[in-house]
């Protein structure tokens, strides 16, 4: 049987495939941009760009949009934008604190306003000592596009911008400020991860964040002291400072948490560090952490950043170099990790670490040693706990360095897909951004979709395009037979006999029979005027092969010798546009 792909372009329009994950396909590092919608990453040097981008958001077609390093955000064009507050002008959302803030800041969009996205940041002045006045821990802003004044967009400050908890702005953390977000269980929404310590315990605390906005009371998870908060004031002798860093695992069941202390003593070369490792489990239906678990105290001297594997079962540290730790095994001894093709060497230098959105472990280092700092590094088979490796050099930064600092590698944006259900009705039309809907069994259109708009809808059993469903040219819609596959991508080739008795289109009221047929069939057009008609018939690639006129209302099409396979009548006229597929047999 032969095997087609079952793909629907209206109107022979430019292909501009919508994956999901194209929010994560922008790296700003400095002046190096990575381009992660190929695999490896292309990078590009931006020559009027020196900003870092510790998150970083691409539009749904995978055109950068903003990134921020937590202090200032910068636009596609790398200009800070404007933040608007009353008659206030500025371009500054935080303020460092002379030190490293090793979680600064993240990028959330808002479930239900696509020209808005929360900007959550550490990046505040906090308490560090006698005679300093207290601040924030946690602030967020909202970055809107929505404005045509601003098409680049701006700074909304939306008033009471502190995150709180038990109706008090959250205070007196110094470092220990870890952050980060996940998806929902009901896929619609997320939630924002922060955490509040003191010397008594730990809160971690989970924001909702739904169509409706963000809810500013939390969900608290109280933990016992164990998770390794420890601070003292600053003197002119000695100094402890703690702090997070919390990730998700890749199948959203664990959280994460290293827990680094800094002991500084007065004088040069005086540091010392040690660092701890936890997971907690978390319902991401209630928003809860439950289940503390040690991994691995001290004896990783002082990790400075970690990555879940991609199966969740192995962690992956950075202090210098590279160790692995397995999950299911606790009692075995992390395992340090060799250079690939090199078993004898295990290199070092490297800084922080983070999975991009093809799913690659990706480490960056910002030392000169090596020049390392010019380059990201990969881990070979992340899920082998005795295989995996140290790819170096595997991504060159065009010879822009990894500054020292506050500069870190994007958390991942999670994405959200449409929920399934087992039949779709659609008569919403949709005039701009891309519509995505699935379904388990049916989906039955009859909306229209605006030039420069897109529809991608995928069904399990069948897909009906009823009279009034009309992609208007400039526009594209894709109809899948792939069921809720929630990549709204090729993901099977469908059978011909699939095709043949599943899929129907009455697109503004045309009619085509029979169909499926041998090439000889006649379509109804379903009008009363006699105007001029542009019939063109185009495969599955887009290119065509048959055109007529007709002012008639049935017309008659004899192709016996047309190729086997799905094709795509395209209808044009004065007051008339149209589209019909059919399948010879």
């Amino acid at each position: 049987m032969k095997k087609l792909y079952f793909y629907i372009m209206f109107l022979l329009l430019t292909v501009n495939i919508f994956f999901a994950q194209n929010i994560n396909n922008h790296w700003q590092l400095g002046a190096s941009d990575l381009n992660f919608a190929n695999n490896p990453p292309s990078v590009s040097t931006v020559f009027n760009s020196g900003q870092y981008g510790n998150a970083s958001i691409s539009d749904e077609y995978g055109n950068l949009l903003f990134y921020t390093d937590g202090i200032k955000v910068f636009n596609k064009n790398h200009q800070a934008m404007t933040m608007l507050n009353g008659s206030t002008i500025s371009t500054d959302i935080g303020t460092l604190q002379g030190y490293d803030q090793f979680q600064p800041v993240i990028i959330v969009p808002h479930p239900g306003n696509s020209k808005q996205y929360f900007v959550f940041t550490t990046c505040n002045t906090v308490f560090i000592g006698a005679g300093t006045s207290p601040g924030y821990s946690y602030i967020y802003y909202i970055v809107d596009f929505s404005d045509s004044q601003y098409p680049l967009g701006k700074i909304v400050n939306p008033g009471n911008n502190v995150l709180s908890q038990s109706g008090s702005a959250i205070q007196y953390d110094f470092m220990f400020r870890p952050i980060t977000s996940v998806k929902n269980s009901t896929n619609d929404g997320y939630f924002l991860i922060g955490q509040q310590a003191s010397a008594s315990g730990v809160w971690l605390l989970s924001y909702k964040i739904t169509a409706s906005g963000f809810n500013p009371v939390p969900v608290v998870s109280i933990m016992n002291n164990n998770i390794g908060y420890v601070n003292t004031n600053v003197t002119d002798e000695f100094q402890v400072r703690t702090s997070g860093i919390v990730k998700f695992s890749p199948n959203n069941q664990k959280l994460g948490e290293l827990v680094i202390l800094n002991r500084y003593h007065k004088g040069p070369g005086t540091r010392s560090s040690s660092s701890r490792f936890q997971t907690f489990d978390f319902n991401n239906t209630t928003g809860v952490f439950s289940n503390y678990t040690l991994v691995d105290d001290n004896s990783l001297a002082a990790s400075t950043d970690f990555e879940f594997s991609s199966d969740s079962q192995k962690v992956y540290f950075v202090h210098g170099n590279i160790t692995v730790k397995d999950l299911t095994n606790l009692s075995s001894a992390a395992r340090n990790l060799p250079e690939f093709g090199n078993s004898s060497s295990v290199p070092i230098y490297f800084s922080n670490i983070q999975r991009d959105k093809n799913n690659n472990i990706l480490i960056s280092s910002n030392s000169t040693n090596l020049n390392r700092n010019v380059y990201l590094h990969k881990l070979d088979n992340q899920n082998s706990f005795s295989q995996s490796s140290v790819v170096l050099n595997s991504i060159s930064l065009n010879g822009n360095a990894i500054l020292p600092g506050n500069c870190y590698l994007p958390q991942l944006v999670p994405l959200l897909t449409p929920p399934c259900v087992n039949n779709v009705t659609i008569i919403t039309n949709v005039t701009s951004g891309t519509d995505l809907k699935q379904a388990s069994s049916t989906i039955t259109a009859s909306n229209v979709i605006s030039s420069g708009a897109n529809a991608f809808y995928h069904a399990g059993s069948s897909v009906t395009l009823k009279s009034g469903f009309n992609a208007v040219s400039g526009s594209t819609a894709k109809i899948y037979l792939e069921g809720c596959s929630n990549t709204f991508a090729k993901k099977a080739l469908a059978e011909e006999s699939d095709l043949n008795k599943n899929v129907k289109i009455d697109s503004d009221g045309v009619k085509l029979y029979p169909n499926p047929n041998n090439g000889i069939f006649e379509i109804n057009l379903g009008r009363i005027d006699d105007t001029m008609v542009l019939v063109q018939i185009y495969n599955i690639l887009g290119k065509e092969v048959y055109s007529t006129s007709s002012k008639e209302n049935i017309v008659n099409i004899n192709l016996p010798n047309l190729s086997s396979g799905l094709y795509v009548i395209k209808l044009s006229g004065e007051n008339y546009n149209g589209a019909v597929k059919f399948v010879k047999k």
